[in-house]
């Protein structure tokens, strides 16, 4: 876990040092071939930054004034534009951090694969992908930096994009290509790592950099989140549940006090309008996914083929600060994840458990961490090792172990969200009430078209301190619904509200499964099962009207009076 660079707690801790100041990194992208990048984007231009125009509190992104000093394809050279990033480094009280974003530098020359957005502002394509720094020296050259950024599966095919591009070949290139001369890459150089690194992006900071967190936890208010209704276009896993369980990961963790629990869809953030006014505001405490990137953040799509952003994740910070562990830390507010659209094909794999992994890291970005390992910052992941293992591992691992969190992260949580006293927040244990784990539920008979329903109950007991335990429950064959129930977040001393299971009938016979998981802060994940059944439903009358008879009555009765 990279955290705030601290003597006592590096030497405490097997964890890498630094945290939201630099950056609270937090974008996820498998990488894109240049050819696949340009194909996408409406134009390529090298472009010279003329001046970064002030932000206010409150604007969700930073407008730049850049003039294009060569226009290698789509857009006129010599004239003045705008161009948009999303986040804010200069508002004086209330900046959005949209980490792995760059901030770009006045006087600073950039090669920029951009898209014209409807008012005529240029975005850059893929965010950090489509945006390379010029190195100048005897050979200039372009860099790229994505160290501090997740690629999900790195593709050793695709790993000579990460290299420095001679600056003229690579222009020379992409006007070939844009004018169908495509031929192969003929650009990419080897440099030293210490010259790769002489261009880097600045991070979000205020005059003084530091790291924030979100003071709120301490007081054990919960985090509320909510996402769009509708979920991911082409997802075939709950998104939903993968949510919730992306907010159990880390408030199930009993050395620390992280509580987030998810809370319903809706149509924009709590903080939206301006609602999010000062760090102590209720709806700065808030969370919001935003499913298939709808405001076009990040510019462009997912291929599934090849490769793109997948997501982004962050959160505000006000200017005022706190202090905690012997640390100094902004405020952190209104806390998100934005889902590229086309993202499902990526997130699908492991039935939804890719998907699932991607949340969690997202939102562990979003409340305060960085990468364990994996980048420049944080160095290089060796195998087997705690950092290695973490769920924020700089390269997502994509294996299917979904949403959890490893000890390096814990510890990390542990410093910046410490239990009081040393406490254990513990959630209570579930136990299967009725029907029993395991067991066939036959469900009433009804007429066609009737709905009928069943309930799954638990039994509560145990549990400690502040903690609480996340009960999510998903159709895993069959016709079997889900009315109500999941996912729920239950507290010590409390109770679970009952999961109801229903079918409509249909002339049929139905059969369907449906397993739940419930993961106790700092205790045992326990798995249940249930299979319920439904008759063939009955007809509704007792036979057919004659020709030319239009209506019938006695529905309710089952009679059949034919007028």
């Amino acid at each position: 876990m990279r955290l705030y660079r601290h003597p006592i707690a590096a030497a405490l801790l097997a964890v890498t040092a630094a945290a939201a100041s630099p950056g609270a990194y937090a974008l996820s992208y498998v990488m894109m071939e240049d050819e696949a990048l340009l194909a996408q984007a409406e134009g390529v231009a090298r472009v010279r930054v003329v001046a970064v125009l002030p932000s206010r509190d409150g604007d969700q992104e930073t407008r730049y004034r850049v003039e294009i000093e060569a226009a290698l394809t789509g857009a006129a050279p010599g004239r003045e534009r705008i161009l948009v990033l999303p986040g804010t480094f200069s508002a004086p009280n209330l900046n959005r951090i949209v980490p792995g974003v760059p901030k770009l530098i006045e006087g600073q020359t950039y090669l920029l694969f951009f898209s014209e957005r409807g008012d005529g502002a240029l975005q850059a394509q893929q965010l950090s992908l489509g945006v390379f720094g010029r190195v100048p020296g005897d050979t200039p050259t372009y860099v790229r930096y994505l160290d501090e950024e997740s690629e999900v599966a790195p593709s050793s095919d695709k790993r000579i994009y990460h290299a420095a591009r001679d600056a003229a070949k690579f222009e020379r290139w992409i006007a070939d290509t844009a004018k169908g001369r495509a031929r192969e890459p003929d650009y990419f150089i080897a440099l030293p790592e210490a010259d790769q690194a002489k261009f880097t992006f600045q991070s979000f900071g205020f005059s003084t950099p530091g790291p924030g967190r979100f003071f709120q936890f301490d007081n054990d208010q919960t985090m509320s989140w909510t996402a769009l209704p509708g979920g991911q276009t082409g997802a075939t896993f709950d998104v939903y549940n993968a949510l919730a369980q992306a907010l159990a990961a880390w408030t199930n963790d009993a050395g620390s006090r992280i509580l987030m629990s998810y809370t319903g869809t809706a149509a924009q953030a709590a903080y939206a309008n301006n609602a999010c006014s000062n760090a102590s505001a209720t709806a700065c405490f808030t969370g919001f996914v935003k499913w298939n990137d709808p405001e076009n953040e990040i510019t462009g799509s997912f291929d599934c083929n090849s490769g793109g952003v997948l997501g982004i994740g962050g959160s505000s910070a006000f200017s005022s600060t706190g202090t905690v562990s012997g640390m100094t830390w902004y405020r952190r507010a209104n806390a998100f994840v934005v889902v590229q659209d086309n993202a499902a094909c990526s997130m699908n794999s492991g039935n939804g458990a890719n998907g699932a992994e991607l949340l969690a890291h997202e939102i562990g970005h979003s409340i305060a961490f960085g990468h364990s390992c994996g980048d420049s910052s944080s160095g290089t992941c060796q195998s087997g090792t705690a950092a290695a293992l973490a769920i924020m591992k700089a390269s997502l691992h994509g294996n299917g172990r979904g949403a959890t969190l490893g000890s390096d992260d814990q510890a990390g949580a542990a410093i910046v969200y410490p239990a009081p006293g040393g406490s254990q927040n513990i959630g209570p244990t579930l136990s299967a009430a009725s029907p029993a784990s395991g067991s066939t539920t036959p469900m009433a008979s009804g007429s066609v078209g009737a709905t009928v329903s069943s309930n799954i109950t638990f039994s509560v007991s145990g549990g400690s301190g502040s903690g609480t335990t996340t009960l999510t429950c998903a159709v895993a064959s069959g016709t079997v619904q889900i009315a109500s129930g999941t996912p729920q977040t239950i507290s010590v001393g409390g109770s679970a509200a009952p999961v109801v299971a229903r079918f409509t009938l249909s002339s049929s016979a139905q059969t369907g499964v449906i397993n739940c998981t419930a993961t106790p802060q700092g205790g045992s994940v326990a798995s249940f099962s249930y299979t319920f059944t439904a008759a063939a439903g009955t007809s509704t009358g007792g036979g057919s009207c004659t020709s030319g008879v239009f209506f019938r009555s006695g529905f309710e009765t089952g009679e059949n009076t034919c007028r």
